[in-house]
């Protein structure tokens, strides 16, 4: 790469030479106007050339991983096309509102990824020797990576505050009106079954008459409590447009979220009604993902189930305001531990490995930390804790790793002046 550019600028390269060569005592003053005309645009062509690398290898790893996690995560929407008769298009269009919430993981992952691979590639060709020489820095040769991480970082700020939460919001209440709509759904035994209204129904047997054996309910509630009935018998009461069931001999289970309490209760005969009128006029909790960030770092604590859940929607707001950094972070930290190492080519992939294991360490403990923090609000500090950590370490080995201190021009200078 760095070849390359040497070879496209060499009449540049000697023209400037030939200027030095006329210089007495072969001394040329080092901040004489020539030089840094010189030094300028020679610097500018390496970082070109390191912009343009580094792009084009995030751009094909972070499309890969796009691509991978978005087909995975369209497999658990199958059941829309297979059990609601949903389009291929409402698929896609489900699969596009997966992906801002997709970008949190791609983004990190891949800069990590390009820049250990970028650092690779440029220490055994040895063109990093070519850059040091020339009177590159530590931050002069991570800079293309800090910048495009900073343009991800502002990417993942937008993302976070806006795109985030809108295409949740498209995603959520697609799934919902077609989990809700009035159709005629075939309960199969041993399979799972969705009812719509976060109802769902599990039948170990079905008889020729219609009477379901071993019958297992969950109903999730919109205040974010769950039922559970478990029956011997059930069987459908009406038809499926205003459907209800009557079970028998069975347990109620009901998770209240508030007090973390279950209540459990014995029935010989429990008549359950599922009005779907009465359904869409109930209250609707919205999630965390579906929310702006205003409304997760401050909750309405007049509402109850805000207030049972507020750590959890703390967190996730600062898992929006803390996940974006690491997009500059990670890759800036793979990239300086890369070019800090010794260079030993028997222990290379030593190297690489350990300095991926380590970028993905720290995202790990990120992530276990927020995810902590849902439950205990404190564990937020062991979150920022990290992320100043991270920030401390680039800062270190930035002042650590030192460039070479050569004249990038006194070996041309020298040419020069012997041809003439």
């Amino acid at each position: 790469m760095l070849r390359q550019t040497l070879y496209n600028e060499r009449y540049m390269m000697f023209a400037i030479g030939k200027k030095f060569a006329m210089m007495p005592l072969m001394k040329p003053r080092p901040f004489s106007a020539i030089h840094k005309i010189a030094s300028g645009r020679f610097f500018g062509l390496i970082e070109q050339q390191v912009y343009l690398t580094y792009a084009r290898l995030f751009g094909k790893i972070g499309g890969l991983f796009l691509l991978l996690i978005t087909l995975i995560l369209s497999l658990g929407l199958h059941h829309l096309i297979t059990d609601y008769g949903a389009s291929p298009a409402v698929l896609l269009m489900m699969m596009l509102l997966n992906i801002p919430g997709v970008l949190f993981v791609v983004i990190p992952f891949s800069g990590i990824f390009a820049s250990t691979t970028l650092f690779h590639r440029l220490e055994q060709q040895n063109e990093l020797i070519i850059m040091r020489s020339v009177g590159f820095n530590a931050w002069r040769i991570v800079r293309p990576i800090a910048l495009i991480g900073s343009f991800l970082t502002l990417l993942g700020w937008i993302n976070g505050l806006w795109i985030l939460p809108l295409s949740s919001q498209n995603f959520n209440t697609i799934n919902r009106s077609y989990r809700n709509q009035e159709v005629n759904i075939t309960i199969k035994a041993e399979k799972f079954n969705h009812l719509g209204s976060g109802m769902m129904l599990y039948a170990k047997a079905i008889t020729p008459e219609e009477l379901y054996l071993d019958v297992l309910i969950s109903i999730e509630k919109p205040n974010g409590s769950e039922q559970t009935l478990i029956a011997r018998t059930g069987q459908l009461n009406g038809d499926f447009n205003s459907p209800g069931f009557i079970l028998r001999d069975g347990t109620s289970q009901e998770f209240n979220p508030e007090t973390h309490e279950i209540h459990s209760t014995d029935f010989s005969s429990y008549q359950l009604k599922m009005d779907e009128e009465e359904v869409r006029k109930r209250s609707y909790w919205a999630k965390s993902n579906e929310r702006f960030l205003p409304d997760l770092l401050f909750p309405d604590l007049s509402n109850s189930t805000d207030k049972a859940r507020y750590n959890e929607l703390v967190a996730k707001g600062h898992d929006r305001l803390v996940t974006p950094i690491f997009f500059l972070l990670l890759p800036m930290l793979a990239s300086l531990l890369m070019l800090h190492a010794p260079f030993d080519r028997r222990a290379y992939m030593g190297k690489v490995l350990s300095t991926i294991l380590l970028c993905f360490g720290l995202y790990l403990l990120e992530r276990i930390s927020l995810n902590m923090a849902a439950s205990n609000i404190h564990f937020l500090s062991l979150t920022y804790s990290i992320l100043f950590g991270t920030a401390l370490m680039i800062i270190l080995l930035l002042r650590r790793t030192q460039p070479l201190h050569i004249d990038p021009f006194s070996r041309l200078r020298t040419l020069v002046f012997r041809k003439s």
